[in-house]
């Protein structure tokens, strides 16, 4: 894992597992959580995505992309459930209202809203010419 992120210092991460959500950053080429985990095995990952303003790894099972971004795709955020409850050493500790706790890897003041800021992938029929959306790259989280 430390070779795929030694170009992703002080990115931020966002990992889905079987039974749980991480939000984290990269740090010297390691992972690191305000949760205390040290260690994931790969197996128990089920999407993984690093990213800062300029790019964004992603991967899922054996297959992995880097998508640089271009300029050319679609913008759009999404606001995230929850506010801030508490922040201190760099991390937000955010409650979504339904239960849920999690630490986010920025420093925010106490009720501010999350931001999800992403590029959609534009792709093209071949046939037509017809745009899609092929997929979306997440470039950060404020």
């Amino acid at each position: 894992m430390k070779e795929l992120l030694k170009d992703f210092d002080n990115a931020k991460i966002i990992i889905w597992t079987k039974d749980k959500m991480l939000f984290g950053k990269v740090t010297n080429g390691e992972m690191e959580f305000q949760s205390g985990i040290s260690t994931l095995n790969k197996d128990e990952i089920l999407e993984f995505r690093a990213f800062d303003e300029v790019k964004e790894l992603y991967f899922w099972g054996d297959n992995s992309r880097l998508y640089e971004f271009k300029g050319d795709e679609i913008n759009s955020t999404t606001i995230m459930l929850g506010k801030v409850v508490d922040c201190e050493n760099g991390w937000s500790k955010v409650d979504d209202g339904r239960g849920g706790k999690f630490y986010l890897p920025l420093e925010r003041q106490k009720d501010n809203e999350i931001i999800i800021e992403k590029y959609d992938i534009i792709g093209y029929h071949e046939d037509t010419n017809q745009a899609y959306i092929k997929g979306y790259a997440i470039k950060e989280i404020r």
